[in-house]
């Protein structure tokens, strides 16, 4: 759903589509950076439309953006779109701004990064997919190490003594995953709400 200012848009979306599918919300404008805890507990999956939400929004406020961060917190998922190969759109290299950009985006736990003109209009298009690829496991690599001095911290999604149980277990599993620096992590799940509270550089394995 494109341009959310509130949760009540997702909300309709939510009872018309019943469960038929997953709800996204995409942050592109100021309204909804003014009501992003409430439209990201309300969505299923959070996209961060970084072109348009650049144009809104003043330059000076752009780095005090925390999207990702309240993403994680809430334990949705947050892809980061557009604008971060843009230079590979006309040339073969990126710039080092871009990559460090790209690298930051892996940094604050984003799940999906998404190429849009680098890859669709692009003559450098498979060369963008890789370096996006490298960068991001690159930055991969360096933050288990950073992720074995501490843990994110999440705060406490469940409501029942059962949902609080999972939540320590899965805190416990990620915190011996990053330790020795595993490379995944399998979750045996009934619904899958279990395997999405791990927040991990290992991969994370359903199993039913």
């Amino acid at each position: 759903m494109s341009f959310v200012n509130d949760a009540d848009s997702v909300r309709q979306l939510k009872n018309y589509l019943y469960m038929r599918s997953s709800r996204l919300a995409k942050i592109e404008s100021l309204e909804s950076l003014q009501k992003l805890e409430e439209i990201v507990k309300a969505s299923d999956r959070i996209m961060v439309a970084r072109g348009v939400l650049g144009v809104e929004i003043p330059y000076e406020q752009i780095p005090t953006v925390q999207i990702t961060h309240v993403c994680r917190e809430l334990n949705k998922p947050v892809i980061v779109a557009s604008h971060l190969l843009e230079s590979m759109a006309e040339y073969p290299t990126p710039t080092r701004a871009e990559v460090a950009d790209v690298s930051e985006a892996v940094r604050q736990y984003a799940d999906v990064l998404m190429l849009s003109g680098e890859s669709a209009i692009g003559p450098y298009g498979q060369k963008a997919l890789s370096v996006l690829q490298m960068a991001s496991s690159r930055m991969e690599l360096w933050s288990r190490e950073e992720n074995r001095r501490g843990i994110l911290h999440q705060r406490q999604l469940g409501v029942s003594l059962p949902d609080h149980i999972c939540e320590q277990i899965c805190n416990c599993a990620v915190e011996m995953a990053n330790n020795p620096g595993v490379d995944a992590i399998f979750v045996y799940t009934k619904h899958g709400q279990m395997a999405s509270f791990p927040v991990t550089d290992a991969q994370i394995k359903f199993g039913r």
